[in-house]
């Protein structure tokens, strides 16, 4: 499924607005053993319930009235709502009745009914992620939601058009914690001209508020990149002769076989161009001269003439983390890998008899030809070797994407994959028993979360 930018084209007097599909939510994938809660083992269930108890008190809230209130140190600073904080997101939790340790905290505020020091995960709160556990969403939405908003509020300016003035403006922008768009934060990574630059800054700085993206549950900041086209009726023009051209090197109309030109492109001879986007040419040169046609005589037929032709952005081995046409798998998006994942994906048994449960978080590249490349797959956090080495058997088992895309040419695209493993005490539901390790579809929370058991004998 191709994933277009958003495209705004400009005539004389009229104005053209188009948008397409980019990259989906990143939902976690959750795989558990046994019953109970799917989200935690059962030493994880119980340290967490500890912690939410704290957390109400904290808050005023049960179990304690507010004259037992706690005070409440997070990272260092007194905090009195915690009501909002997951109890997942805790690293570690203190709690302190000693005098002489709750005379370091007496400048906060009253240490009479004790002190909770509560260290939180991922502390560095001006991280900045290009993939995170939860992608942000939009107004309910994905990414083309946004698209859809960006391509409403986006006028192509009058000047610009007037000028001739068109090309593509691409925007990095971050995602901040509360769900804004931060604005000191937008910048242009390329742009034809300043108008244009000027007029997507503008409506980027009128987005309405994110849904934050998320770690383990916490609120973090993400960056984004954003292509916006502008097209004059010029440049359409170009772009349907530069098509015309490519159907023609490809034996296709408006040229028979016989009338077919020698095509090179990045100096190579190409028999088929028909994938080629025309938007992702950056020149072409028609030749007609005998004395030009020499030079190329022995890379095949000249006879009809040669087309040379130099793409847009020739670096192979750059990689990206957002494109303009984001990689699909088995003609669906994100979502039908997971749920490839997820049928694939086993619990170990191992790891469901010794009680390990937690997170993988795998980051892997997709190549130019669709493959995952077996030498970029990384764990990047994992609660045991046990479980990496699942997540990567698998991982090494995919079929081919179809690549991303920038300018109509397939790049390298990096990625991230959760795959959480959860053991629990009890999980309320029916269907019998199977294999130790074998896994079953429970349930499917939305696009966030995919929850897969594993039922021990």
């Amino acid at each position: 499924m191709k994933t277009p930018r958003i495209l705004i084209a400009a005539a004389a007097a009229a104005m053209t607005l188009t948008a397409a599909t980019a990259q989906q939510t990143e939902p976690k994938i959750i795989i558990v053993k046994g019953g109970g809660n799917a989200d935690a083992t059962a030493a994880e269930a119980q340290r967490m319930a500890t912690d939410a108890l704290v957390i109400q008190n904290c808050s005023g809230e049960a179990p304690a009235p507010q004259s037992q209130k706690f005070l409440c140190i997070v990272d260092g600073k007194a905090i009195d709502d915690l009501s909002t904080i997951d109890a997942g997101s805790i690293e570690s939790m203190t709690i302190l009745k000693d005098p002489d340790a709750l005379r370091e905290y007496e400048h906060l505020g009253d240490t009479s009914n004790g002190v909770v020091v509560i260290e939180l995960k991922n502390r560095q709160a001006d991280e900045v992620y290009d993939n995170v556990e939860q992608m942000p969403t939009f107004l309910g939405g994905n990414i083309e939601t946004f698209r859809q908003w960006l391509m409403q509020q986006i006028r192509y300016p009058a000047e610009a058009i007037e000028a001739g003035i068109g090309g593509t403006v691409l925007i990095k922008f971050i995602i901040g914690t509360d769900g804004s768009i931060e604005p000191s934060t937008l910048e242009i990574m390329r742009s034809p001209h300043e108008i244009l630059s000027s007029e997507v800054i503008r409506v980027m700085k009128l987005s309405p508020r994110w849904e934050p993206g998320r770690n383990d549950g916490k609120a973090v900041r993400t960056t984004h990149m954003v292509p916006v086209s502008f097209r004059t009726a010029a440049e359409a023009q170009r772009m349907a002769t530069d098509a015309l051209v490519i159907q023609n090197c490809s034996g296709e109309a408006p040229a028979p076989q016989s009338q077919k030109f020698l095509c090179i492109v990045d100096g190579k001879a190409i028999d088929d161009l028909s994938t080629i986007d025309a938007g992702s040419i950056e020149s072409m040169t028609i030749l007609k001269d005998p004395d030009a046609l020499r030079e190329y005589e022995h890379l095949g037929d000249t006879s009809n003439g040669v087309v040379v032709i130099e793409l847009k952005n020739r670096q192979a081995d750059e990689v990206y983390d957002n494109v303009e046409q984001m990689p699909t798998f088995l003609g669906g998006n994100i979502e039908t890998f997971r749920q490839w994942l997820m049928q694939q994906i086993r619990y170990p048994a191992e790891a469901i008899e010794a009680g390990i449960g937690g997170t993988v978080l795998i980051k892997f590249i997709i190549g130019t030809d669709g493959s995952i490349e077996p030498s970029t797959l990384e764990i990047m956090r994992s609660p045991h070797e046990i479980l990496s080495s699942e997540v990567i058997r698998v991982m090494k088992l995919s079929p081919r994407w179809e690549p991303g895309r920038n300018d109509g040419k397939a790049v390298r695209t990096t990625h991230m994959v959760p795959v959480s493993f959860r053991t629990s005490a009890s999980l309320g539901t029916s269907g019998g028993k199977t294999t130790a390790g074998q896994t079953t579809v429970v349930k499917k929370n939305s696009a966030e979360e995919i929850v897969v058991i594993g039922f021990k004998d």
